[in-house]
């Protein structure tokens, strides 16, 4: 699946309006591998492919590896209109198979879109349970995150920092101003790995 220039500048306008319609939150729950994890459970119970899309209909996550990355015009008009959209028929729409695409949400802020494949009439009970997965895997998320102690924050954040993955902002500051650190400011993360050679120490 590619885009024409053309179409890619329509998908670049796609984006900054979606970015105007949900505040500019585009996923600040959900990191690459909790999202596989949301759509790798969701096939296992309906033995469909899903994909995890952004609100600007950028396919996030999928069990069809070769769909991520591209663009789904139904998501996207679903993340638009908060309305569970189904697709009848494969390639009618940009980059959409047949199948239901469910807006997500949590505290009130939507997310992503659900998009299982599929015939909508035989997939469509599970649109609902998927949503529900979804909101089990991040309450968990946030737990584990309440849970952790001071140090294994600290190793957190730092880690998740250094290999860019996703750390909910709100999370980020709490922590930060805790510790007395300026998120504004400018650091240097130096990274070291130690080898021991045999014999090298006694």
């Amino acid at each position: 699946f590619s885009l024409s220039k053309e179409q890619q500048e329509n998908y670049a306008d796609i984006i900054e309006e979606t970015l105007q319609i949900t505040g500019g939150i585009m996923n600040p729950y959900i990191n690459k591998a909790l999202a596989q994890q949301i759509v790798n459970t969701v096939k296992d119970l309906c033995g469909q492919n899903v994909n995890f899309i952004e609100c600007s209909g950028r396919i996030f996550a999928s069990t069809d590896q070769e769909r991520i990355g591209s663009f789904h015009e139904i998501a996207r008009q679903a993340a638009v209109s908060g309305k569970v959209l189904e697709v009848t028929e494969n390639d009618r729409f940009t980059g959409t198979q047949k199948g239901v695409n469910l807006p997500i949400y949590h505290n009130h802020e939507m997310i992503a879109v659900i998009g299982i494949t599929g015939n909508p009439d035989e997939i469509r009970k599970y649109a609902h349970l998927a949503e529900r997965i979804t909101h089990l895997l991040i309450r968990e998320k946030e737990l584990d995150a309440f849970n952790r102690t001071e140090e294994e924050k600290k190793n957190y954040i730092l880690k998740s920092l250094i290999g860019q993955e996703s750390v909910h902002p709100d999370y980020l500051s709490e922590n930060l101003s805790r510790w007395n650190l300026n998120e504004n400011s400018l650091c240097h993360l130096i990274r070291l790995d130690v080898c021991r050679e045999p014999g090298l120490f006694t």
